[in-house]
């Protein structure tokens, strides 16, 4: 893999969280927006831990030697271990782009009004998706890096113009909060918001812990990112209590923008799906990636995208909001047990880098 600077590294690491969920506001609201002022402390608390977590797996990817999700996570030569955590893993990711894909088809059936255009529209995204991943995650790079800084600033001057027209309005406790039994308080939605979002995203980030030679620009790009993550979640929720009837919505941006200036949605609307685009590649890329271990697959592997792609499709009809309330959760407290062994791979990598002595650059 060629090297990878520090900006890339940060517009990587955001991309593969700003995706239909975060970016639209619809995830956000479910996670932290509904719980108040509360909930706002447990955004910071979530991407306080992704950071943290983010760094951690560059790091023992690095330690490691391995771009390889299971490779990575497990600290012990383990097979049937490995076996079930990568399984699990590649589950999840494709039901996240399962997500994306029913995200896209939202974004475009609200922008249009046409039921018809959102299963075209979804179908095309997928096959998108499925042609630009045989790329690898180079490609998913190359997106991020330049869709992810425009829909950052979009979104936050949307946000701020929003919040400035209607006021910062009273940061209440909603009726949402209890609307989901999967996630009882503020403190349960952030650690679940963590769990699920680093689960999804260790295929697209463990490969740039490789890129470098010298730690710098993984450390400065997830801490960076980590930040803008917290910005914009922050702008969006304070917009969604600022502007309330865009919390009901089901792309809640695209509402926001709307109450600016309707030129202002369908911009967001562009940006939105690039970075569902990307968001889609950087967790359905690993897939067909972790199957090619499989000579018969290996052979035919545009064919399995291509068949990952409309089983994808037909799983994002069942709408876009309905599967992030329960597909997240179930997956998040799943991902508990993957972030414990990852954490004592690195540990454990510590311990033999110390004993041994290390010579990779600071």
């Amino acid at each position: 893999m060629e090297k990878i600077g520090t900006r890339q590294i940060c517009a990587t690491f955001m991309g593969c969280f700003l995706g239909a969920g975060f970016v639209s506001g619809q995830e956000l609201w479910q996670y932290f927006g509904c719980f108040g002022i509360q909930g706002i402390l447990g955004l910071f608390t979530a991407c306080l831990l992704l950071t943290g977590l983010g760094l951690i797996l560059l790091l023992t990817a690095g330690m490691s030697g391995t771009g390889e999700m299971d490779r990575v996570v497990i600290p012990s030569d383990i097979p049937w271990l490995r076996g079930v955590t990568g399984a699990v893993q590649i589950s999840f990711m494709f039901g996240i782009y399962t997500v994306m894909v029913s995200g896209a088809g939202t974004l475009i059936e609200s922008q249009t009004g046409s039921h018809l255009a959102r299963i075209l529209g979804s179908a095309v995204f997928c096959a998108i998706v499925t042609v630009i991943s045989l790329g690898g995650v180079e490609a998913v790079v190359k997106i991020f890096g330049r869709v992810v800084p425009v829909l950052v600033m979009l979104t936050i001057v949307t946000a701020l113009i929003v919040i400035g027209k209607n006021g910062i309005a009273r940061i209440e406790v909603t009726a949402d909060a209890a609307s989901n039994p999967l996630l009882g308080n503020w403190g349960i939605a952030a650690a679940n918001f963590t769990s699920y979002n680093f689960f999804c995203a260790i295929g697209a980030l463990a490969p740039l812990g490789l890129a470098n030679s010298s730690r710098k620009p993984a450390v400065k790009g997830v801490l960076s990112g980590g930040l803008f993550l917290f910005i914009i979640g922050l702008c969006l929720v304070l917009a969604m209590h600022s502007g309330k009837a865009a919390a009901d919505t089901q792309l809640p941006i695209l509402t926001l923008a709307g109450m600016v200036h309707p030129l202002l949605a369908w911009i967001c609307a562009l940006f939105l799906l690039c970075a569902m685009l990307g968001a889609a590649m950087s967790v359905f890329t690993p897939v067909p990636r972790y199957f090619s271990r499989f000579e018969r697959i290996r052979k035919h592997k545009t064919l399995f995208s291509a068949v990952l792609g409309l089983a994808a499709w037909a799983g994002s009809q069942l709408g876009f909001g309905s599967l992030i309330s329960v597909l997240y959760p179930v997956y998040g407290y799943i991902a508990f047990a993957v972030i414990a062994m990852l954490l004592i791979h690195f540990v454990k990598n510590i311990s033999r880098r110390n004993m041994n002595g290390d010579g990779r650059k600071e």
